[in-house]
């Protein structure tokens, strides 16, 4: 028969959802607990969610691509910049052009100081 003590030791042991004591007073496992089969749930749901968050964000991503049809924002600001800047030189590579012209003329006909 049981004595008291190992009867009231196991149902001590089962209320509180171990295995029953070895000698060495430290609880028996019987293959994984509880707390091992949870934690393993819950890394395995994380690391599926990460898996399932990276594939649909790989999947729904758009290549980034320079918009210049119908050039907007600060690209077609700077181009438009950049266009006027280089008419600007050439207006005044053409007045420049058109001094010496002037000058010549004036020094062919005697006009110079």
């Amino acid at each position: 028969m049981h004595d008291g003590s190992t009867v009231r030791e196991v149902r001590r042991a089962l209320a509180q959802g171990v295995g029953p004591m070895n000698p060495c007073g430290h609880a028996e496992e019987g293959g994984m607990n509880h707390y091992a089969i949870r934690r393993w749930v819950f890394v395995s749901l994380l690391g599926g969610m990460f898996v399932l968050g990276f594939v649909s964000g790989s999947v729904s991503q758009q290549p980034a691509q320079a918009q210049i049809p119908g050039v907007g924002g600060a690209l077609g600001s700077a181009k438009e910049l950049g266009s006027s800047i280089v008419e600007m030189q050439q207006h005044v590579d053409g007045l420049q052009k058109n001094l010496a012209t002037l000058k010549k003329v004036e020094a062919a006909l005697g006009g110079g100081k």
